[in-house]
């Protein structure tokens, strides 16, 4: 949620057809120290510093991988097509999580963003974006939030603020405590007025069915695609 933390710059997953490897789903973050080294999507990672990891689960595998920043970490990989094991050395560094990867025209006038979370950067990363796109001057915009599982509340709410009029109601919290019900409306008032079409999916959850529902109540944004996920969970913290 702090759009960064400090490892790699990869995503493993086990696999379950063969127990104890761990493999690397995808090409390494460009610019982070695995792609840096030449780790690649579907190296199999068997052994971190020296140790095998027959008996991890993914979870271990990444707990060993992060670490603080500059510190050094040995795997070993097998690669598809060499035959021999191969030795990285890898300097952990700062990755950057980007929330908001790209935004482009799908055909003239009409834009299309995708937004993969919400974390502390996503409102201002949307706001890059849709000035890259010169979205006021389009004549539509498709977001995508399939697959997008949520993250900050405040992110939610700073997302649906640029396309709701000032005061209108984003969403309402309601809990058990006393207090703990609050409605939450658009701060500044709508910036992009251009019709919208949002892409949702079974995997949309949270914070993207706060945005989704927001534009759709107040008729400012179609949604298309299959049933979300429908969870609506706000998770505060408080010390004991």
């Amino acid at each position: 949620q702090h759009s960064k933390y400090f490892g790699l710059g990869i995503r493993v997953r086990a696999l379950l057809r063969d127990s104890g490897r761990v493999v690397i789903v995808e090409p390494p973050s460009i610019g982070s120290p695995a792609e840096r080294r030449g780790l690649r999507a579907g190296d199999v990672i068997t052994s971190i510093e020296g140790e095998p990891i027959d008996d991890w689960t993914s979870d271990e595998v990444v707990n060993h991988l992060r670490g603080p920043q500059g510190t050094w970490v040995n795997i070993t990989v097998e690669r598809p097509g060499i035959r021999n094991p191969l030795q990285f050395k890898v300097e952990r560094d700062e990755i950057p999580i980007i929330t908001v990867p790209y935004a482009f025209e799908v055909s003239p006038g009409v834009g299309y963003v995708k937004l993969d979370r919400f974390s502390e950067s996503t409102a201002e990363e949307l706001k890059q974006k849709l000035d890259s796109l010169k979205a006021t001057e389009l004549s539509g915009l498709i977001m995508d939030l399939r697959d997008n599982p949520g993250g900050l509340l405040n992110q939610a709410i700073d997302v649906a603020d640029l396309f709701l009029p000032r005061g209108q109601l984003i969403v309402s919290t309601k809990g058990r405590m006393e207090g703990s019900a609050r409605p939450y409306r658009a701060p500044s008032g709508e910036k992009i007025r251009i019709p919208i079409v949002i892409l949702i999916n079974r995997h949309s959850a949270s914070a993207s069915e706060i945005v989704a529902g927001a534009l759709q109540d107040h008729d400012r944004a179609l949604i298309v695609g299959e049933t979300s996920f429908g969870k609506g969970l706000v998770q505060s913290v408080y010390t004991l």
